[in-house]
């Protein structure tokens, strides 16, 4: 088995799922594979297929659950240094039960409101490193933990995760459905809708 679909779907079959990667295989690599530019295609997906990196996906908050208009973790864009600034600004804004993220995802893809020129634009996906690929441990000004014992799926480590004014690169905004130039100039491409087929597709 080659192909990171068929060994999700295998390994339910065979009775070892959840495992730490489940959210990996089955939401990371899509959302990859379906949100990002050709460019930001070519390169993130070869590297999660390969598992060189780990990814989870992170959408849901403490405070909000999976409402997507209620999510409150921005990424305000800074020309000047083409990167956004990723930012959690109330304790209701913690990422929160994301599978992978408690101790094992090296990357996320991350949803946060994108601030340009003080408007609200929506939420937006970006992908974000989370740990040091040599340590493993947290990157500056990102706080990670486990969520501790559930009622059940206990293989998956789901997490928390906080971020306070982490620096992420503009190529990092993952484009598929929109583009933003260095200067900051805006546009949606097709239906933002689709942004959001990841979780559908597993919920």
């Amino acid at each position: 088995i080659t192909y990171t679909h068929e060994m999700y779907w295998t390994s339910f079959q065979l009775g070892i799922a959840p495992l730490p990667t489940d959210v990996h295989m089955s939401m990371f690599i899509p959302t990859l594979e379906t949100q990002c530019s050709p460019e930001q295609r070519r390169l993130w997906v070869p590297l999660a297929r390969n598992f060189a990196i780990l990814g989870a996906y992170v959408q849901t908050e403490l405070g909000h659950g999976s409402n997507i208009r209620g999510l409150e973790t921005t990424a305000t864009y800074d020309p000047e240094t083409e990167s956004f600034d990723l930012h959690s600004p109330t304790p209701s804004s913690t990422k929160w039960w994301p599978g992978g993220l408690g101790k094992t995802a090296t990357h996320a893809v991350v949803y946060a409101r994108l601030i340009l020129k003080g408007k609200n634009m929506g939420v937006h996906a970006f992908i974000v490193a989370l740990r040091d690929m040599t340590t493993h441990a947290s990157l500056p000004g990102i706080e990670l933990g486990d969520i501790g014992p559930k009622l059940g799926f206990n293989g998956t480590d789901n997490g928390f995760a906080r971020f306070s004014h982490v620096r992420v690169p503009l190529a990092h905004l993952l484009q598929g459905f929109c583009s933003l130039s260095p200067k900051g100039e805006y546009a949606r491409v097709g239906d933002a809708r689709l942004g959001y087929a990841s979780m559908l597709h597993v919920r």
